[in-house]
């Protein structure tokens, strides 16, 4: 089983590079991740999209606490507060819906042209100060630029509520 293992590592790490190199040369991406998600699969998605030419500019990851009953009036009061010009709050949904929309209009680029995100923005999401998410630049000495493709890495399925859950953080990848 240890030599199989090593095996598929091995040839996971000499095939990679000749089937995503340079497939995603001069893209902006951003990682987002799910309460829960798996520390080694963050960082083997990071490695796989830079060997494919992708600058990760940030780690967003969605803390558990997004989910609590107690965070939905919370994020719709921010996403309120803090939607900007060209985002649109989804009608007729709750305050985790309208909170994720306002989160990637802030730190995506729907048009696809580059922008430097306004530190305001990004500092004074509020859901950041209340332990809801926690953004990490890739640099510390770069501007954080607006990413034009996010990845999603969720983490397993949490053991409570199941569905109730797993409807609002589905609400941040769509």
């Amino acid at each position: 089983l240890e030599a199989n293992t090593e095996y598929q590592e091995s040839f996971i790490q000499t095939v990679t590079p000749q089937l995503v190199g340079g497939r995603l040369s001069d893209r902006d991406v951003l990682l987002v991740t799910m309460p829960d998600a798996d520390d080694g699969m963050v960082s083997g998605v990071r490695d796989t999209l830079e060997t494919a030419g992708a600058a990760v500019e940030a780690t967003v990851a969605i803390q558990p606490a997004w989910t609590d009953a107690e965070s939905e009036a919370v994020l719709d009061e921010l996403a309120v507060q803090l939607v900007s010009s060209g985002t649109t709050l989804p009608e007729d949904t709750d305050g985790y819906d309208r909170a994720a929309a306002v989160l990637a209009g802030a730190l995506l680029a729907p048009t696809g042209e580059e922008d430097t995100v306004d530190d305001a923005v990004t500092a004074g999401f509020g859901a950041e100060e209340l332990g809801l998410v926690t953004i990490e630049p890739t640099s510390d000495s770069e501007p954080l630029v607006e990413a034009t493709l996010a990845v999603v890495i969720a983490g397993p399925p949490p053991e409570d509520d199941v569905d109730r859950r797993n409807g609002i953080l589905r609400g941040l990848v769509f």
